[in-house]
């Protein structure tokens, strides 16, 4: 079935809608949160720079019968090019209306996989273990606004984003690294350029290596 989610004002900011969940080992009782943004804010963050008379599609081919629910989601570029594709079941004993979750949860890994999750809302590599409810929600520990980050930062911009975490990963530099020596927990919390962003860490190598 096609999404027809409407089209979103381009000023759609995806941080406002990080969450933090909490989530407790079975086995040892650790207790550990996690960033979660749901699959609803994703969808609005996609048709924010993808309206859809755009040409870009999110598609989603569902398989249920009575003990479970398949959905494959895929996001489709404009010429038809398959971007990301995802897969979930659920089964019937696993949750109640498992065809609505198996769907949900479709779309929001194929959002992820195509950019649109919270690892490049907040440009975070992904928590370890990072599944299903990173996409459907759970239960909600504490919200976080976004309030100190600008909405037009450059970081927002998913083709800006993926071009500078290419050039980190060439030059062998992990998320860490980037947030480290350029001295923020976020991206969007450089008060500054890509170019001057650059700069900033290569004084910082610098001084490290001078060390």
């Amino acid at each position: 079935m096609a999404e027809q989610t409407p089209a979103y004002k381009a000023s759609f900011d995806p941080s406002r809608y990080i969450r933090t969940s909490r989530y407790t080992n079975r086995k040892t009782g650790e207790v550990t949160e996690r960033k979660i943004l749901d699959t609803a804010p994703r969808i609005a963050w996609f048709r924010a720079e993808h309206p859809i008379d755009s040409g870009w599609q999110l598609v989603t081919d569902m398989t249920i019968n009575d003990n479970y629910a398949d959905a494959v989601s895929m996001v489709i570029s404009p010429d038809g090019k398959v971007v990301s594709k995802a897969h979930r079941r659920v089964h019937k004993a696993e949750f109640a209306n498992y065809p609505e979750k198996a769907e949900t949860q479709s779309k929001g890994r194929a959002l992820e996989a195509a950019g649109y999750g919270c690892t490049y809302a907040l440009s975070l590599e992904p928590d370890e273990g990072e599944g299903e409810s990173d996409s459907a929600g759970g239960e909600v520990a504490q919200q976080s606004n976004g309030d100190s980050r600008d909405p037009l930062h450059w970081s927002h911009d998913t083709k800006t984003r993926a071009a500078f975490w290419a050039k980190a990963r060439e030059r062998g530099l992990s998320n860490d690294d980037v947030h480290r020596l350029a001295g923020v927990p976020h991206l969007a919390e450089f008060k500054g350029t890509v170019g001057e962003l650059w700069t900033a860490i290569d004084a910082a190598i610098a001084k490290e290596a001078a060390k």
